[in-house]
């Protein structure tokens, strides 16, 4: 056993100490399946995560990173959890070089916010940003020089999830069909191992080949090969135009054949979704929509 009060003001000394909490309340609301921690704290840089994972590593902690938690209900119910480590204060938007197609981010940032980070006000029709915060709207572009492209990533929850989650779970959503998946935009990565030391792989350069392409291995890792602190990715221009096309089937045949023709053309659409009535109703009813859907 460790010595709870002693850790935590080792703790408390490189994160600072209202960073670090032992309150039961906060131990609930971080609790993962009914598995609560001892710890909860908010690193702010890289160099704090490691020294942190070093004291969890001496002390042979059991340490879980959390962004915006939610993906915390995926894989099994830890054996043991001692410490969370969250990543909120870790929201800086380091690099934006739209120029050159590229964005470097810290974990804690969310994804919504970045692609708010690259939009214009005539961009937002095409992003998931109607209900931006007001901190995320500061992020928006009034320069369209300094903008017009966007990060092809299609995260679920992407108005909750942070980057460093959406990589470390490999969350993807319908437009994967186009835009492929998250480890084909990430070209850099800065992480801190479980011995606490920081690692980088990758960089800003977009055609870089030289060794191995390690950065991608975190993608999908669930924390398990290390804490993502920081990524590169690389950028891709608005399109001039984008369409939803909305068809009514009285069959999920019907709806299904259709998909599989437009896939056989020459036409690739962003995404194709077939959803059964009660699914699109659903959808219908939170966006006010007109469109009345037949069985499928």
């Amino acid at each position: 056993m460790f010595d709870l009060k002693e850790i935590v003001k080792e703790l408390a000394g490189i994160v600072g100490q209202e960073f670090v909490t032992i309150a039961p309340e906060m131990m609930q609301k971080y609790a993962i399946d009914g598995t609560a921690p001892k710890i909860v704290l908010f690193p702010g840089n890289t160099r704090e995560v490691a020294e942190v994972v070093r004291v969890a590593y001496r002390q042979k902690l059991a340490v879980v990173p959390w962004g915006n938690g939610s993906k915390m209900s995926q894989g099994n119910r830890p054996e043991r959890l001692d410490l969370v480590l969250g990543t909120s204060r870790m929201n800086h938007m380091r690099d934006v070089d739209t120029s050159n197609l590229t964005i470097t981010v810290e974990a804690g940032v969310r994804f919504r916010d970045i692609q708010a980070r690259l939009a214009t006000e005539e961009d937002r029709c095409y992003l998931p940003l109607e209900d931006l915060t007001t901190e995320a709207d500061d992020f928006v572009c009034s320069d369209r020089s300094n903008s017009g492209c966007f990060l092809p990533i299609d995260p679920c929850c992407s108005d909750m999830a942070t980057i460093g989650g959406v990589i470390a779970t490999s969350s993807a959503g319908p437009r994967r069909l186009l835009y492929t998946l998250p480890r084909d935009m990430i070209i850099g990565v800065k992480m801190v191992t479980p011995k606490g030391d920081i690692a980088g792989a990758g960089g800003k350069t977009v055609k870089n080949v030289s060794g191995y392409d390690t950065s991608k291995l975190m993608v999908g890792s669930m924390g398990s090969l290390g804490i993502i602190c920081e990524m590169t990715f690389k950028l891709l221009p608005l399109p001039e135009k984008m369409e939803t096309v909305l068809v009514s089937f009285d069959s999920f045949k019907g709806a299904a054949d259709l998909a599989d023709r437009i896939l056989g053309t020459t036409l690739l659409p962003a995404a194709v979704t077939v959803l059964n009535a009660a699914a699109f109703q659903k959808l219908q009813n939170a966006a006010c929509s007109g469109f009345r859907p037949g069985s499928f």
